[in-house]
């Protein structure tokens, strides 16, 4: 008798669904693409053949492993940490901010954050 898979997806369950995960290091972010994976029912070999393996997330392979679950990282200001750090900042001797926001805008509008990475 062999005992069951534990990646199984008949075996999978998840004690709460998975959202709004915050993440400020490296660490945090494998944790939670392993906790999404584990919500999903994908064993690791499919998550390593669609995508790439977790413990070699990087520039390219990370869109494909957000891809591959249907995730997506959404940027947010942390206000404890900006205190903490708020007052060590350097200003720019002159701001840009109409320029660096319409860069942005069209990043996002062309989906270049993601799209051009992989």
């Amino acid at each position: 008798m062999t005992a069951p898979n534990p990646d199984s997806p008949a075996t999978l369950t998840s004690p709460a669904p998975v959202q709004n995960l915050e993440i400020r290091s490296m660490q945090e972010f494998v944790a939670a693409i392993r906790a999404w994976r584990y919500e999903r029912g994908i064993t690791h070999e499919t998550l390593d053949h669609i995508a790439v393996p977790i413990k070699n997330l990087g520039w390219q392979s990370l869109g494909d492993a957000l891809k591959t679950l249907a995730i997506k990282l959404v940027v947010v200001e942390d206000p404890e940490q900006r205190k903490l750090v708020e007052k060590r900042w350097i200003r720019r001797e002159r701001l840009e901010p109409a320029r660096h926001r319409r860069m942005l805008i069209e990043c996002v509008r062309t989906n270049f954050l993601w799209s051009s990475a992989i």
